[in-house]
């Protein structure tokens, strides 16, 4: 998912609680926000994050789309084996 950024923490709270209650793999696109509810409690310790050097770039149909002002992570809630 690559949620709008005004929206960020109830995206990812719900990826959070479906990748909890489904028990699925989860991958999200994000704005680097280490001081956000969110990411303290959806994110650290809860998923894998890779950060993405330098900035996203998005196109629409091929045609260039305005740029992410802010760093990026992919982030994965990975599916959890069962016992």
């Amino acid at each position: 998912m690559n949620p709008p950024y005004s929206q960020t923490n109830k995206w990812v709270k719900h990826a959070y609680f479906q990748h909890i209650k489904h028990n699925v793999n989860g991958l999200a696109i994000l704005n680097v926000s280490t001081g956000s509810s969110y990411w303290h409690n959806y994110i650290f310790d809860k998923a894998s994050i890779a950060y993405y050097k330098g900035r996203i770039k998005f196109e629409l149909n091929g045609i260039p789309q305005k740029n992410p002002r802010y760093d990026s992570a992919f982030i994965c809630w990975h599916k959890r084996e069962r016992k």
